[in-house]
């Protein structure tokens, strides 16, 4: 970047108190709504929305015409004990997708930390998850933790979810195909639905999504392990192209995650549930770690690499 923004800094603007946007110099690079006023069927959540790369083009896409019920970069659980904190249809083997009315709402509670500094700021906020009969359900502390990093063209969003059940029973965390066997419905947890820009310039395929491992394509990305995995975008009106680089954590769940993958819509998700659904039991705590890199440009294989390996979150894997 040019010497004129050595003096560009980050700071974070609160609209009363129900959404903050994360600024570098004037240009917002997210929008983070705390209360969602999305209609109930679409199991209302906080989201990011918009998300921009430091040119300031917009890669998220919020309600989008086909599935509304997507939220742009948002957490999400498909099923707990039967209710849906995804938003839409819910899946049963006997009858298929049908609008059940068991929705989830999560819920603003507070914010509990707020700091900036000259080229990050770092968010803290309390929710609370009730099920379809207005019954808490989890009690979460989430952080948010934005990082530009101006040399490099890119900015980190480092998320950390503590999900606790409050509920007082034993939850089950599925997915339509952990709890009612739909082959390849395995999306639940950090969902983020791309603006379509990132559908590219070949039918059904991407510009370039790849795993870590280089591998790309639906049948090579899809259900498939791996630490990481980038794609990119294409911008219209502006001739310029973002990466964006979604990376899982050794600490979580089921690492690495199969990654859930839908060029055609174009969206991602981190699931945290594997083939069985995960079991938390009363006052037990969901702990999950996520970062994302949106760094302008396309990417490689191993400079993508190189931006993981440089501006992640500094934290360690856990001991063996």
């Amino acid at each position: 970047m040019s010497s004129s923004t050595s003096h560009t800094r980050a700071s974070l603007k609160f609209h009363p108190d129900d959404s903050v946007e994360f600024l570098w110099g004037d240009l917002p690079l997210f929008h983070y709504i705390a209360r969602s006023e999305a209609p109930n069927e679409e199991s209302p959540k906080p989201y990011f929305h918009p998300i921009r790369n430091l040119r300031g083009n917009v890669i998220t896409n919020y309600r989008p015409n086909d599935h509304p019920w997507h939220h742009a970069l948002s957490m999400t659980m498909t099923l707990v004990n039967g209710t849906n904190f995804w938003g839409g249809n819910t899946y049963r083997k006997e009858d298929g997708y049908r609008m059940r009315g068991n929705f989830g709402t999560q819920n603003h509670l507070d914010w509990t930390e707020v700091t900036s500094d000259e080229t990050g700021a770092v968010l803290h906020e309390s929710l609370e998850w009730k099920n379809e009969h207005s019954e808490p359900t989890f009690r979460e502390q989430r952080s948010i933790d934005a990082r530009v990093f101006p040399d490099a063209n890119c900015w980190r969003l480092h998320l950390r979810f503590q999900i606790q059940n409050v509920s007082g029973k034993t939850l089950r965390l599925g997915t339509f195909e952990s709890e009612e066997g739909l082959q390849g419905s395995h999306y639940t947890g950090l969902f983020f639905r791309l603006h379509r820009e990132f559908l590219g310039k070949g039918e059904w395929e991407p510009m370039g999504s790849f795993l870590a491992d280089g591998n790309r394509g639906l049948e090579k990305i899809h259900g498939k392990p791996a630490p990481w995995m980038a794609s990119v975008g294409s911008h219209d009106n502006s001739d310029s192209e973002t990466t964006l680089i979604c990376c899982d954590n050794p600490r979580n769940p089921h690492f690495p995650t199969h990654w859930f993958y839908r060029p055609e819509m174009p969206c991602i998700a981190l699931p945290f549930v594997g083939e069985s659904a995960v079991i938390l039991d009363p006052e037990e705590t969901l702990d999950l770690r996520y970062d994302f890199i949106i760094a302008n440009g396309i990417q490689s294989l191993e400079s993508a690499q190189e931006l993981v390996g440089n501006c992640r979150f500094p934290e360690q894997p856990p001991s063996a």
